[in-house]
């Protein structure tokens, strides 16, 4: 049952929460849920774009997988952009170059 600010009670938070683990072991994935995607505002885009494309450059090192854009698709699944999408992906793709000069 939800209280009236909109919340989930303490003891049905906790049967949420046991259920979505019951549900990660089953699946052997992560599940992401709409109520747990964290907003990133526009004006802090930009940052977190860099660093999770900073992230994608360094396992691309350490790792035989050279395909770009599996992160990419997965951080909209954990992130909800206020900026267009658009803006992301352009300063998901921009070189690092580009990102000196800030175009």
């Amino acid at each position: 049952m939800r209280e009236r600010d909109g919340r989930l009670s303490r003891s049905n938070e906790h049967k949420l929460s046991a259920y979505k683990a019951c549900l990660r072991d089953r699946l052997g994935a992560s599940v992401i849920f709409p109520e747990d995607r964290i907003t990133v505002s526009a004006k802090n885009h930009k940052a977190v774009t860099f660093a999770v494309k900073d992230i994608a450059l360094r396992l691309r090192e350490c790792s035989e997988r050279k395909r770009d854009g599996q992160l990419y698709y997965l951080m909209y699944d954990i992130f909800t952009f206020e900026a267009s999408p658009a803006a992301v992906k352009r300063f998901y793709y921009m070189g690092l170059e580009g990102r000196e000069v800030g175009k």
